[in-house]
């Protein structure tokens, strides 16, 4: 991904867009921002510089030929060469071993992590277990509950019919 384009021209005064990026320079076409037609990768740069207007890559191979490009104005070539230096800056941290303290907490993050997962296959596990008991359990639970029922709707049914036969006594006694 490109961090900025900014035009500029060759020796030939060809248009051309230069892109700074984490990995390094890229050349587009006039017509083409995204493809790039050459990159230059920070570990193949041996000096980035500018004169006025002038901007110089120089390869790491003495026997390759610089690369020149003109700017429309000074101000875009300090840009480029603010860009060039904030990239590559980034690029040699990322290359750049962690610390010992850097390592240690990646360790330790690692372990916490590693502990969490632990705990959730624990509790997953018990879940089931659990979920596994409540179905056993559930059919015996549901019969007790079922013949609790039917005993109590037959009490209830022997105190209805001895409430039927009182009021019919009584209603005989009255009547």
């Amino acid at each position: 991904m490109e961090s900025i384009i900014l035009r500029s021209k060759n020796k030939k005064g060809t248009d051309l867009w230069l892109g700074v990026d984490a990995l390094g320079l890229n050349i587009h076409e006039k017509d083409d921002k995204l493809t790039s037609k050459i990159g230059f990768p920070w570990s193949e740069i041996r000096n980035i510089s500018f004169n006025n207007k002038k901007f110089v890559l120089k390869p790491i191979n003495k026997k390759a030929p610089d690369f020149v490009f003109y700017a429309p104005r000074l101000r875009i070539n300090k840009q480029i060469l603010q860009l060039c230096m904030g990239n590559h800056e980034l690029y040699m941290h990322q290359r750049k071993p962690d610390t010992t303290e850097v390592q240690q907490m990646k360790a330790q993050a690692r372990e916490e992590k590693h502990q969490k997962q632990l705990e959730r296959q624990q509790v997953e596990t018990e879940k089931k277990r659990r979920e596994g008991v409540e179905r056993e359990n559930q059919p015996r639970f549901l019969g007790i509950v079922s013949s609790q029922y039917r005993n109590g709707s037959r009490q209830i049914a022997t105190n209805s019919e001895e409430g039927c036969k009182g009021r019919r006594n009584i209603e005989d006694r009255i009547g």
